[in-house]
Parts: C-alpha cells; sequence; structure tokens
C-alpha cells in the first residue's frame, strides 16, 4: 500500500474525567510543528481548540444530550482537568495510530 499525503487526519478516542466520566472526541492530527507552537498558548487550550473536531455523549445538567458546539468545547476545558483529560486522549490516540491500531 502506497503512503497518502492527507491534507487532514483524524482519530477518534474515549476521554475519561477524573470523576469517571467518558464521552467521546473526534481529533484532528497536528504536526509536531503546530503541536509544539500551541502547546504553551493559553495553558494549551490553544492546542485542544485546533485538534477538537467534535466531542460526543455530552449531557446537560438534566441528563439531556446536547450538540457539540465550540461553547461545549470552552465549557469542558475550563476545569483544567477535563482538560488535561482531553489532552491525554489526544496523546493516546495518537499513539495507537502510529501502532496501527
Amino acid at each position: 500500500m502506497a503512503y497518502r499525503i492527507a491534507q487532514e487526519r483524524r482519530i477518534t478516542n474515549t476521554v475519561t474525567t477524573v470523576d469517571g466520566q467518558t464521552f467521546g472526541a473526534l481529533f484532528r492530527m497536528l504536526t509536531d510543528e503546530d503541536l509544539t507552537r500551541l502547546a504553551n498558548e493559553d495553558g494549551g487550550k490553544a492546542a485542544i481548540r485546533a485538534t477538537v473536531i467534535e466531542l460526543t455523549d455530552i449531557e446537560n445538567e438534566d441528563g439531556q444530550p446536547i450538540p457539540y458546539t465550540p461553547k461545549i468545547l470552552e465549557a469542558v476545558i475550563s476545569f483544567p482537568s477535563d482538560a488535561l483529560a482531553i489532552q491525554r486522549a489526544y496523546n493516546e490516540a495518537v499513539f495507537k495510530a502510529a501502532m496501527g491500531n
């Protein structure tokens, strides 16, 4: 199989928060250069904003599903532990993709 240079590579993973809640994430893979540049902007949130395409299985306080919007991402990453959970899920997904899984 030939190697194709893709304009955008997408990966998915489950995000697990410190209190055991889970939700899905669809990520855009960034180049090392872009990730390094964004990693230190806004406490790492710039990298999260650049990588997250969509979050799934998000509910409001009443347990009702809510559609993904950029405001939802901002609400989630306003909690430092949840921002770290998203970063961890991204890194795990990149590793799994590199290993061919």
